[in-house]
């Protein structure tokens, strides 16, 4: 039982930067497709990453990403997500800016989002 708590111990941890280093990955190469035009396929890696690690910054690409489809809905809600997984200042200004902007665009389309 001891040797099993040991090695539970040291996977663990483990298993954590694993899966924090694939998140990082994923979200470089879903700024990429973003970049090249490719919004459902960013989305998809952004979307992975946030199931692995939910950071502030995946989020807000998943929300740019949702928004650039036209997904105005979904896109408010990956950026009201951002603010739960502690944004620094710059970013919190970046996805404020970003909920007006989808806010506004589907109200011109007439589309009610909440």
């Amino acid at each position: 039982m001891k040797t099993l708590l040991a090695l539970l111990v040291a996977v663990v941890p483990a298993f954590a930067d694993s899966q924090a280093q694939l998140a990082a990955k994923l979200n470089e190469e879903g700024k990429q497709l973003m970049f090249d035009g490719k919004y459902p396929a960013a989305e998809k890696k952004f979307v992975d990453a946030v199931a692995r690690v939910p950071e502030a910054k995946y989020l807000f690409n998943l929300c740019t990403a949702d928004y650039m489809q036209g997904k105005f809905g979904e896109a408010l809600t990956a950026c009201s997500e951002v603010a739960k997984h502690k944004p620094d200042e710059a970013l919190k200004t970046k996805t404020g800016k970003l909920i007006e902007k989808i806010k506004a665009d589907a109200a011109s389309q007439h589309i009610n989002v909440k």
